[in-house]
């Protein structure tokens, strides 16, 4: 089994603030599991958990799959692997 390859995040649109949501508490959070795939995208992704309503994983469901990866080509050091599950935390404040 080959390493995973050093990456960086090369795409990663910003989701937005529900606009419901910013009258009212003003605060959620989405536990995402990404799997990028072998070219640095998106293959599938799953809201693990969240906080502060639908519209939160609905605005980061709207923007997961244009994320991402490529090889960090600063640390290539042979045959490595890039496809990889993620784990990524959005926190949404509205101040």
């Amino acid at each position: 089994d080959l390493p995973l390859c050093a990456s960086r995040v090369v795409r990663e649109p910003k989701p937005e603030f529900p606009q419901a949501q910013r009258v009212q508490d003003g605060v959620g959070a989405v536990l995402l599991k990404l799997r990028f795939d072998e070219a640095g995208g998106v293959q599938r992704f799953a809201v693990v958990t969240s906080a502060g309503g639908p519209e939160f994983r609905q605005s980061v469901a709207a923007v997961a799959p244009s994320w991402r990866l490529e090889q960090d080509g600063a640390t290539v050091q042979g045959p490595c692997r890039m496809g990889r599950d993620v784990f990524l935390q959005v926190i949404y404040r509205y101040i």
